[in-house]
């Protein structure tokens, strides 16, 4: 990696504070956040003792963190001032009881996962050394910020206009990634070596039916089709929330991201855009929230599901087969991985195995002989039972309770669609390890949502008759904003518009 991406990687919090401080401050935050998973070199990082890894994920909330010290600040310094209100979610903790255990189950576990693996395991000629009392410490720091996007949201984006805020930061910044994605389509990935100097993966594995799988800054090709999937899910969305000619582009941009999914040979990503965009578009709101519970709840439920062998992947594999011979191998070979892992979570079902790969499937020589592509199988294996539930619970409660309290809530299209794109981001995780920064972000969001009440105090309104202060145009205001196009429905849940580590 060449000191350009180094220097890009360091100045990234600056640049977003500069970038992203006229926005409202949480689809603010939520751009400094993609704009790093972006733009950013994906191997980079630099490791600094007793402190976390800074890499593109930590740059990006530390971007986040700034814009809001600088809103702080400035509403601190111009208590009159322009700035459109702004909701915030009351109080440090989310109130939900089922929430709050949750992410007291994480921590607790990661404690637990850490006193339980204390012994040293000896395969061949490979010695896994235990967890130590520093282990605990770095896994706590690491969780900690594996959840703060999740916080973030639930904080700052729990009102309707931040929703819909958030789903035109995922539509548009994922827009600029189609240019880059198709030169790569053409060219083959280049664009990471010739600016940061590295590529992050093994370029094998980025030849596909004869082309080419992008990857531009991402560290796989399938993270590529991830974005593109959510960028194309959050467009789909905005067509049904916009009106004119604003949802003729957005429609045109939905068939532009399906396009480009298809080109960049992301089987996955395409079958999910498939089967999700037609029930965002036809099906009415209760539709959409019943369906996402259900694919919701089907992956808590998924490794019971997949242990007992209910899933006939043979005769999936044999239709597979019929098109694409080497993705049915693929398959098969990804099926044979997780029965030999899931013996493995057998041994230590409830807290796992914890770190430095001691969860992996080892030769009689101590070679490492498995692959953890899914989620669910690294949370299972690293953490076990106590940490799968209460991470994957973070994010099938929020869906479910919305489901359940949606005539109490008012819950609008965009907390319905917010829903959608979560239940179709949880069924990338079987496959692939695609839970990010991103999908914490709208997880977060929809469980501030629940607590969400128009009727709550925000940020005082702006008196008319006060001085502007030059940090802010007279002009822009939050139902002006060229962006967040003030909503269509006005229930009972919107908002008025006049209202301003070794775990890995």
């Amino acid at each position: 990696m060449n000191a350009f991406a180094y220097g890009v990687l360091l100045l990234w919090p600056a640049v977003a504070l500069l970038v992203f401080r006229r926005l409202p401050l949480g689809p603010g935050i939520a751009a400094a956040i993609l704009g790093a998973f972006l733009v950013l070199p994906a191997g980079g990082h630099v490791d600094l003792p007793l402190l976390p890894v800074y890499n593109k994920s930590f740059a990006g909330l530390l971007g986040g963190v700034l814009l809001i010290w600088s809103d702080a600040r400035l509403r601190r310094q111009f208590p009159n001032g322009a700035r459109a209100a702004s909701y915030r979610t009351p109080g440090w903790f989310p109130r939900s009881v089922w929430v709050r255990v949750c992410l007291l189950a994480v921590f607790c576990g990661v404690i637990g996962t850490v006193a339980a693996n204390g012994d040293t395991f000896v395969v061949g000629r490979r010695v896994l050394r235990g967890m130590t009392s520093y282990d605990g410490f770095a896994a706590i720091q690491s969780q900690i910020l594996v959840l703060l996007p999740f916080w973030l949201a639930w904080k700052y984006m729990a009102d309707p206009q931040s929703q819909r805020g958030l789903l035109y930061v995922l539509a548009i910044g994922a827009a600029f990634y189609i240019m880059p994605v198709l030169y790569e389509v053409r060219m083959s990935p280049q664009l990471s070596r010739a600016i940061y100097g590295f590529f992050p993966h093994s370029f094998e594995q980025h030849i596909r039916g004869g082309g080419f799988r992008p990857i531009v800054f991402m560290s796989h090709g399938l993270v590529v089709g991830y974005v593109l999937m959510l960028g194309g899910l959050a467009s789909v969305a905005l067509i049904r929330l916009s009106s004119g000619a604003r949802s003729v582009g957005f429609l045109v941009l939905s068939i532009v991201f399906l396009t480009t999914i298809v080109l960049s040979r992301n089987l996955g990503a395409t079958l999910i855009s498939l089967v999700f965009a037609p029930v965002m578009l036809l099906c009415s709101r209760r539709l959409q929230l019943i369906a996402a519970s259900c694919v919701a709840l089907a992956l808590l439920c998924y490794p019971v599901i997949r242990s007992t062998n209910l899933i006939p992947f043979q005769s999936f594999a044999n239709v597979v087969s019929s098109l694409d011979p080497g993705r049915a191998s693929s398959l098969m070979y990804r099926v044979h991985q997780e029965e030999q892992l899931l013996e493995r979570v057998r041994e230590r079902p409830v807290l796992g195995w914890g770190g430095w790969g001691r969860n992996r499937v080892y030769d009689a020589d101590g070679r490492d002989a498995s692959v953890t592509d899914g989620v669910w199988m690294l949370l299972l294996g690293s953490f076990g039972w106590v940490g799968y539930l209460s991470r994957v619970g973070l994010m099938v409660l929020p869906v479910v309770l919305t489901t359940l309290r949606q005539r109490a809530l008012a819950i609008d299209a965009t907390a319905v669609s917010l829903c959608v794109i979560l239940a179709a981001n949880l069924v990338d995780l079987v496959p692939n390890s695609s839970l990010t920064s991103l999908t914490w972000l709208v997880a977060g969001s929809l469980a501030g949502r629940l607590e969400y009440r128009a009727s709550a105090t925000v940020t005082p309104d702006v008196d008319p008759a006060a001085p502007r202060p030059a940090w802010r145009p007279a002009s822009v205001t939050r139902a002006a904003s060229p962006y967040m196009p003030v909503p269509r429905d006005r229930g009972a849940g919107a908002t008025p518009s006049t209202a301003r580590s070794p775990f890995r």
